[in-house]
């Protein structure tokens, strides 16, 4: 998970979407920002995001390539590349299925499989609420907009 308080908030004065392809559920994106060029950005789930100038965004580090999330300029949501919610909502039926399959294979009584099982299920519903968690942090910090470097930065406690 990319957590939101380690991420730097700049402003993206150019965002050009220039590719947008939808394959099954996750929409890949190649994007110019203030002319850098991020080849290949994948996001989950259907989106249609616009080009326009001037909205802010969420990146790893100073670089502009290192793009995690932004502010959508048209419609003003907020689009992330971390998949952290998604991949745990799924991984919970998959989990199911296993021990499913494991009781059978395996010929574990289910008091053995539905614990491991729940386990699994637990973890991953964990998962979720603290990616949510983490995306409405991250969602505040983008519409506070004010920018931000981390204190984990190289030089967040220099005094110049």
């Amino acid at each position: 998970m990319i957590e939101a308080r380690d991420l730097r908030i700049m402003p993206i004065a150019d965002l050009d979407i220039y590719y947008r392809c939808h394959t099954r559920d996750t929409t890949s994106l190649s994007i110019h920002i203030d002319g850098v060029t991020i080849y290949t950005l994948d996001v989950r789930g259907l989106i249609k995001p616009n080009s326009r100038t001037g909205t802010i965004g969420a990146f790893r580090s100073t670089d502009k390539r290192s793009l995690v999330a932004w502010i959508d300029p048209v419609s003003g949501n907020v689009i992330t590349s971390d998949p952290t919610v998604y991949d745990s909502a799924l991984a919970i039926p998959v989990l199911a299925i296993m021990a499913v399959f494991a009781t059978m294979m395996f010929h574990l009584a289910l008091f053995v499989a539905v614990p491991l099982a729940g386990v699994g299920v637990i973890w991953a519903t964990r998962r979720i609420v603290r990616g949510r968690r983490n995306n409405a942090e991250l969602e505040s910090m983008l519409r506070d907009g004010t920018c931000y470097q981390p204190k984990s930065a190289p030089n967040a406690s220099r005094n110049t």
